[in-house]
C-alpha cells in the first residue's frame, strides 16, 4: 500500500523551525529521553516557561483529538442563503393565500374589507405590539393643581404649638 504524500502526510511541515524544535523537545520529555531542565536549556527558555509551553501543547493535542462533526460542513453563507430562500417561499405562499381569499370572497359574493374600516383594531400596532399612549404633559396638570389649590392655602405653613418657633397666643385685655 502506498503512503500518502504532501503536507497532510508529514505533520508540522507548515510550522516554523522554532515551533518544530519546541514540539520535538516536548515529545522527548514526555518519552523520557530528556529532562524538563535539559529541554528548556535547548529551547533557551526558563523551566517555568517550558512547563507553560508543554501545557499549551497538551491542550492543543487534546483539542485536535476532539471528535469532528460528520458530513459536509456548512458555513454562515449557506445558512444565510437557506433563510433567504425560506423568506421568498413564505412571501410567495402569503401572496397565494391572499389570492385564494379574494377568489373565495368573490365566489361567496362577500365584499372585501376596506383598509382602515373597523376602527383602530385593524391598524397595526405602532410600538412593537403595544397600544400607543396619548401624549400627556404632566407639568400642566401639576401647575393647574397647584394654582387651583394656591388660593386656599396660606402663604406660610402653620407652625405647630409647642415648638421653639411658635409665638404665644395673643390675649385681649393686655397684661394681667
Amino acid at each position: 500500500m502506498k503512503r500518502p504524500t504532501g503536507p497532510k502526510a508529514r505533520p508540522g511541515t507548515l510550522a516554523s523551525d522554532e515551533a518544530r524544535r519546541a514540539a520535538v523537545a516536548v515529545l522527548q520529555v514526555m518519552a523520557g529521553e530528556l529532562r524538563p531542565s535539559e529541554a528548556s536549556a535547548r529551547l533557551s527558555l526558563s523551566v517555568n516557561r517550558y512547563y507553560q509551553l508543554e501545557a499549551r501543547a497538551l491542550e492543543a493535542m487534546v483539542e485536535a483529538l476532539e471528535p469532528r462533526a460528520r458530513g459536509r460542513r456548512r458555513g454562515r453563507d449557506f445558512e444565510l442563503e437557506k433563510l433567504r430562500k425560506a423568506k421568498t417561499r413564505a412571501e410567495h405562499e402569503a401572496t397565494r393565500f391572499q389570492a385564494l381569499l379574494r377568489v373565495s370572497q368573490r365566489a361567496l359574493a362577500l365584499s372585501a374589507p376596506t383598509p382602515g374600516a373597523g376602527g383602530s383594531k385593524d391598524k397595526p400596532p405602532l410600538h412593537g405590539g403595544r397600544k400607543a399612549r396619548r401624549a400627556r404633559v404632566r407639568a400642566r396638570t401639576v401647575i393647574s393643581t397647584l394654582s387651583g389649590a394656591g388660593a386656599t392655602m396660606p402663604a406660610t405653613p402653620p407652625v405647630p404649638q409647642g415648638t421653639p418657633d411658635a409665638t404665644p397666643p395673643a390675649t385681649s385685655g393686655g397684661p394681667s
